[in-house]
């Protein structure tokens, strides 16, 4: 079903930064270039797998104007105005090319799999964002953690990880696991990197080679990670995948 017009062609400038559907079933981000009165067309170009393409369109039906998003698109999802399915795929798509994988819809992060592994992970990222309130600092796996780890404070704290088959859950089981084990205090580590070097063994029962993945999990798993310092109370850490029917 086609979405009624809001606004006629003739109202949008060259430069105006627009949602449309040349009739590929989903929208395209574009900008105009230019609109032709006599013809009344609508000059259009999008970026399609690299390559700029003109297209031409006599309709405003479907039409939207669309947010822009920057360089580096929005590091939290929540502050979007132009909200909708599109608009969430771009920046996501926008981030991810900037290899910038880790993106904020509040206190829900959205990680895109870079399938290699960036040097973002290591004692000088646990310091940076240990203590930290979640927001303040960019999207990172770590903030998720250390917003467990603080929240212990006031009671028991849960982290959900799931996703479709190869979207990484595995591996951010294993840096959840690996910030906890970092900032906790206890002068024994033993219990938390036995539980770290389970994981492998699990995995080789659990796992399988998929046409996405490697390595990837046909199971859930739920963890329980109990602190000294913390009397009574622990972070639990479920783990699932979900599937698309196509």
């Amino acid at each position: 079903m086609t979405t009624p017009a809001a606004f006629a062609l003739s109202e949008l400038n060259k430069g105006e930064l627009i949602w449309f559907d040349p009739g590929v079933g989903h929208a395209l981000p574009g900008e105009v270039l230019e609109y032709h009165k006599p013809a009344q067309v609508l000059t259009v170009q999008a970026v399609i797998a690299g390559k700029p393409q003109i297209f031409s369109l006599t309709s405003a039906n479907g039409l939207k104007r669309r947010q822009d998003l920057g360089q580096n698109g929005i590091d939290d999802m929540i502050q979007l105005t132009d909200l909708n399915e599109a608009s969430l795929l771009w920046n996501l798509k926008i981030r991810y090319e900037k290899e910038l994988i880790y993106t904020y819809t509040g206190s829900i992060l959205v990680a895109v799999n870079p399938y290699k592994m960036y040097d973002m992970y290591g004692l000088d990222m646990v310091k940076k964002y240990e203590g930290q309130i979640l927001g303040t600092l960019p999207p990172h796996l770590f903030a998720i953690g250390s917003a467990a780890y603080s929240g212990l404070s006031k009671c028991n704290q849960a982290v959900v990880i799931s996703g479709e088959s190869g979207s990484g859950k595995t591996e951010s089981t294993k840096l959840v696991m690996q910030y906890l084990a970092a900032v906790n205090k206890s002068p024994s580590n033993l219990i938390t990197e036995q539980i770290l070097e389970a994981s492998p063994l699990l995995e080789s029962f659990g796992n399988a080679k998929t046409v996405r993945n490697d390595n990837s999990s046909r199971f859930g798993k739920y963890l329980e990670v109990y602190f000294k310092e913390y009397v009574f109370r622990c972070i639990s850490i479920f783990f699932f995948f979900f599937s698309f029917i196509h």
